[in-house]
């Protein structure tokens, strides 16, 4: 895969879009349940946008096939 530098985000863009401590995701890296980070530099760390947007749309779509409700009324459910 070719990554453009203007496709990673860093840690706290990822906060902002997966409002999760960094220790859970670490773990759900660990356990290939989320998105892997690259390390850009001694101390820094990023993830592809892409990878994050694809994990989240996959997310709202196993909340929705546990809710249908959910999905009609354009809400979505954190899973369990």
């Amino acid at each position: 895969m070719s990554l453009d530098f203007g496709d990673l985000i860093s840690r706290s863009e990822r906060k902002r879009l997966v409002p999760i401590s960094d220790t859970t995701v670490w773990r759900m890296e660990q356990r290939g349940e989320f998105p892997r980070r690259i390390s850009i530099s001694p101390g820094r760390v990023a993830w592809a946008r892409s990878e994050i947007e694809s994990w989240l749309a996959e997310r709202r779509l196993l909340a929705t096939d546990r809710n249908p409700l959910a999905a009609r009324s354009g809400r979505t459910l954190a899973p369990a």
